[in-house]
């Protein structure tokens, strides 16, 4: 069965400045979907729903966070003394 769309406001961050916009969808999952889709460097903060009652839940925590800057260039080394505790170490 699906579920009636409905309009969330989602509270993002972007650009250091906090921001509230409207997504219609099915479930806070797919607006948050949809928020992140417009705005790929956003942070969520939370969701409201504003219908017949007033609900606001916090953003889930495990968002994708920024991909690190890639070593370019960097040069892998192994410490002297691995070899030796790698033929130490008992099976």
């Amino acid at each position: 069965m699906k579920q009636p769309t409905r309009e969330y406001h989602v509270e993002s961050r972007r650009n250091g400045r906090d921001r509230c916009e409207r997504f219609p969808a099915n479930g806070p999952g797919q607006a948050f979907r949809k928020c992140l889709k417009a705005y790929p460097a956003a942070v969520l903060l939370a969701y409201e729903l504003r219908d017949t009652s007033f609900i606001r839940y916090q953003a889930p925590r495990n968002q994708t966070m920024p991909a690190e800057p890639s070593a370019h260039g960097a040069v892998q080394m192994m410490m002297a003394f691995y070899a030796e505790i790698l033929s130490r170490r008992k099976m």
